[in-house]
């Protein structure tokens, strides 16, 4: 993938993200939308936007062209693939990092700046290390990078979002939650991932009703680091 493709898809899909948040589309047709989600467990990107909205919450998307889960023993972290060519690094054992948590980050992070990128640290993302390409007018090499992974050890499982985003949850009906994390996604795969802090227990419990009305099956701690994962 080059970096014009990672630039042209995330103006599309801001582009629509930008219609479905901010398109003012009356209770009617949120109602309608709700109930229409709620007749299938297979929810798509704009009818979670739709239900979200109804509901009284606020977000931001961040968009995405995909991530990387990559473990080794019994460690592992989402590597997100950002528009511009950058990478978000989120350690899964983020508040209670082991030892082989710290090596595994330390074996990761040598392995993408073998592969051309710079280590910036935290992210304002909440990731644990943003990584910038060093050369900026260089083609972003997928299967490069997966190859520098592997030789270090690391599985590499390549996966992707309906709609290319992630959501930061920021209020309900105005109120701002203390749930510490709060991110929401819809996968690929039909699956849904809710990363929680589980700090405000009233917000987070409505996150899980809002996704078990969808249908969903709250099955706990996800492959891909969620705190609670669903399944339809």
């Amino acid at each position: 993938m080059s970096k014009n493709f990672f630039i042209a898809l995330c103006g599309l899909t801001i582009a629509a993200v930008s219609a479905s948040v901010f398109t003012s589309c009356g209770n009617t047709t949120k109602q309608q939308g709700l109930e229409a989600v709620q007749d299938s467990a297979q929810v798509s990107y704009e009818g979670l936007l739709s239900t979200l909205d109804s509901l009284g919450y606020t977000y931001e998307a961040h968009p995405l062209v995909g991530y990387f889960k990559i473990t080794k023993g019994n460690s592992g972290a989402n590597v997100d693939i950002n528009p511009d060519g950058s990478l978000s690094y989120f350690l899964y054992n983020h508040d209670n990092a082991t030892d082989e948590d710290r090596a595994f980050t330390q074996l990761a992070v040598a392995a993408f700046e073998s592969a051309g990128f710079k280590d910036n640290g935290p992210g304002e993302d909440s990731s644990d290390n943003l990584l910038t390409p060093i050369d900026e007018t260089k083609a972003f090499d997928e299967a490069a990078l997966e190859a520098v992974l592997k030789e270090q050890g690391i599985d590499v499982e390549y996966r992707e979002l309906k709609g290319a985003h992630f959501l930061s949850l920021k209020t309900k009906n105005g109120v701002e939650h203390h749930n510490g994390k709060a991110n929401t996604n819809l996968n690929a795969d039909g699956t849904a991932s809710f990363f929680s802090d589980d700090t405000d227990s009233t917000f987070a419990a409505g996150i899980i009703q809002m996704y078990e009305s969808f249908g969903f099956t709250d099955t706990g701690k996800g492959p891909d680091g969620s705190t609670h994962y669903f399944k339809p």
